[in-house]
């Protein structure tokens, strides 16, 4: 269930402004503490709305650092996302 509070949305909108990557969002977000799996949800949604279907999100070397059998299930989910 994404349940994502007003301020939530006001953070999620900062973060988005103030980076120009997807993965710096992702680590200003952690590192902002508190709900953000809800933020990041939203953030990486304006990365991936913003790149006109260019966005690798997924860093391979944050892929390296997963399980195999991980690996395989987000490789397998992020290829049936159409990006265009």
């Amino acid at each position: 269930d994404f349940n994502l509070s007003p301020g939530g949305l006001l953070a999620s909108l900062l973060v988005a402004l103030h980076c120009d990557t997807y993965q710096q969002a992702v680590q200003e977000n952690l590192l902002a503490g508190g709900d953000n799996c809800s933020r990041s949800m939203f953030v990486g949604g304006l990365f991936a709305a913003s790149s006109g279907g260019q966005f690798d999100a997924v860093q391979e070397q944050w892929l390296a650092k997963c399980k195999p059998e991980l690996r395989e299930v987000i490789r397998a989910c992020s290829d049936k996302i159409p990006l265009e």
